[in-house]
């Protein structure tokens, strides 16, 4: 069975790709996040970019989403939900 969807306590406006780091947990504490684009075009950066052993946890991917999440090897994406695809969901 599948949680519903959560309603997101605030939204935060990034200006740039959040890096996480190998070993590190990043915990969205539930908020939306949004950078850029939202669009099917090629090219846009991702919002966030995990490092081989890094965890992504506890996120909403708002509709400004770019190109979604990029995994750099093996990493967790766990309790993240997508409002909406842009050029890519996870990669």
């Amino acid at each position: 069975i599948c949680p519903a969807r959560p309603v997101p306590s605030e939204t935060v406006q990034l200006t740039a790709t959040r890096e996480v780091v190998a070993g590190e947990v990043f915990d969205g504490e539930g908020r939306r996040f949004n950078l850029s684009g939202g669009s099917q075009s090629e090219g846009q950066p991702p919002l966030f970019r995990l490092q081989n052993g890094a965890q992504l946890v506890n996120v909403v991917i708002g509709p400004q989403a770019a190109d979604g999440v990029h995994c750099e090897g093996s990493c967790l994406i766990e309790n993240v939900w997508w409002e909406d695809i842009g050029e890519d969901a996870a990669t």
